[in-house]
């Protein structure tokens, strides 16, 4: 795998047996739990906390949703669907980091 020593495949190794994904018997590693990598694109890590990268995207649309409504005046044509719009995007937005959430790798 290129690894520049044989310590540190040892170390990814046990990395893996802490997470339970393979274990070890009588000196073999065997794959206990197959995981799908590619959902783990969907996530980011800040110092040691894992969350849904939708997270602040949906944080920044219902801030901007909020604002408009405090700035919210008279109902118009244009008030409604920007109305709309911010109502759904929130919801969407708000459903999918929910949805990758607990879909998540464990």
């Amino acid at each position: 795998m290129g690894f520049s020593s044989p310590n540190l495949a040892v170390y990814h190794l046990d990395k893996l047996v802490e997470l339970g994904i393979v274990e070890k018997v009588a000196g073999e590693y065997h794959v206990t739990q197959i995981v799908d990598v590619g959902v783990l694109k969907q996530f980011t890590k800040v110092r040691g906390f894992v969350f849904p990268r939708q997270i602040i995207y949906a944080s920044m649309w219902t801030s901007l949703f909020i604002f408009y409504l405090y700035e919210f005046r008279a109902w118009n044509f244009y008030s409604f669907f920007a109305f709309l719009f911010g109502l759904l995007g929130t919801l969407i937005l708000w459903f999918e980091t929910l949805n990758n959430w607990l879909n998540r790798p464990r």
